[in-house]
């Protein structure tokens, strides 16, 4: 019995010994600027100002037609006809690949894709994103 006490005594001054080092690092981060919470601050406020949209497509045409999103944001596509139908850029660079009827797809907005969009297997659809910053939300 004296063993196992013996044992749970060091495991608990380890345990204190592990907070109380965790405990100073933090404080020294904050000591010095701030940094740790400022940087962890930044990846919440990152995290909280991604917005996603939602494209559908109705009748032959993506609705909106024009979205305005920033870097970051999620795109969301969703077929509800039952032709197949794509997102795909002009110029190739991205596509949500065939979307089949009530099938949904979702992009991360890049700079890359800002510009008109259009349907592989209906030319005549079009769609736009156009591109804000952050700080003009």
């Amino acid at each position: 019995m004296r063993r196992r006490s013996f044992l749970t005594g060091m495991i608990n001054l380890a345990g204190a010994t592990t907070g109380v080092v965790a405990s100073a690092r933090l404080m020294s981060g904050i000591a010095a600027g701030g940094g740790v919470l400022t940087g962890l601050s930044q990846l919440v406020q990152a995290a909280d100002s991604i917005q996603e949209h939602t494209v559908e497509i109705h009748n032959l045409v993506f609705v909106p037609e024009v979205i305005t999103v920033c870097p970051g944001d999620k795109i969301r596509w969703i077929n509800r006809d039952i032709s197949p139908h794509t997102a795909t850029a002009l110029d190739g660079r991205w596509d949500t690949q065939e979307l089949a009827l009530n099938q949904h797809r979702t992009l991360i907005v890049t700079k890359a894709m800002a510009g008109e969009y259009y349907c592989l297997f209906h030319p005549h659809m079009k769609g736009e994103i156009r591109l804000r910053n952050k700080e003009e939300t």
